[in-house]
């Protein structure tokens, strides 16, 4: 097809790279195209959350730079975004938006139970207890199904996909390493999507596979942030980080 093509398009973000088999970089792609004519783009807008640019660019510093910034009240500005103590209060929020304007679901990353083996894993947080999407052999996306209501979304059931209201779980392997500085990592031994890392024989260095994996890790939680068009619900397990945000969010919402 490429070679029948008199222009070729071709969009590149390496925010979105999810598994191994698909690592890519920029500087990966600029060899590749430097002995062919071409010109080079970047895009610098979104156009699936009504947010505001602070609140993006909040999002991009938790996830990309692994770093939690300050919250400001700019940020919830024709926007619905919140905080909770509690997974299961953050649900019946997600219902309730459901049965006002649809589309409206509870997502995750990784780091609970998860076999594709056909049987149900259940996502436990206090008294929150729902089970892993199922595998969707239809061709309705996963949330446009009414029972999927009952179901926590993953990355695979929700890239590419806009929703009205997202219920955001971050699991175990995201933690707040430094609470001064604000700075997080990622426990890679409690990632349970063993689909993601699975071995290149042209990436060898330790160090290297280390930094890669854990840069997928919050390129799946880059792209679960971006999929409410209309308001974002978040529920970290981590409790440090977990009290660190809300602290900032009672700070903007209690005036």
């Amino acid at each position: 097809i490429i070679k029948r093509s008199k222009v070729v398009i071709l969009v590149f973000d390496q925010t979105q790279v999810l598994r191994m088999k698909s690592y890519w970089t920029n500087e990966r792609l600029n060899a590749l195209l430097t002995p062919y004519p071409h010109e080079n783009y970047v895009l610098k807008k979104q156009f699936r959350m009504s947010a505001g640019p602070e609140l993006l660019d909040w999002i991009n510093q938790l996830t990309l730079r692994r770093t939690v910034t300050e919250l400001t009240p700019e940020m919830l500005n024709n926007y619905d975004f919140r905080i909770y103590d509690d997974a299961e209060e953050m649900r019946k929020a997600v219902v309730m938006r459901n049965q006002q304007v649809g589309l409206s679901r509870i997502l995750s990353t990784s780091g609970y139970p998860s076999t594709l083996d056909g049987g149900k894993h259940y996502i436990c947080e206090g008294k929150f207890k729902m089970p892993w999407d199922q595998y969707n052999y239809t061709e309705t996306p996963w949330a446009e199904i009414p029972a999927t209501i009952d179901e926590v979304g993953s990355i695979y059931t929700c890239q590419g996909f806009d929703l009205n209201y997202a219920g955001i779980i971050i699991g175990p392997p995201i933690y707040l390493k430094d609470a001064k500085h604000g700075q997080l990592d990622v426990d890679l031994t409690k990632h349970t999507d063993i689909e993601a890392f699975k071995k290149r024989d042209d990436l060898t260095d330790p160090a290297m596979i280390e930094s890669v994996e854990k840069k997928m890790v919050m390129n799946s939680l880059n792209v679960l942030l971006k999929r409410g068009v209309y308001g974002t619900y978040l529920y970290v397990h981590d409790p440090q980080l977990r009290r660190l945000l809300l602290k900032q969010f009672e700070k903007i919402t209690q005036k």
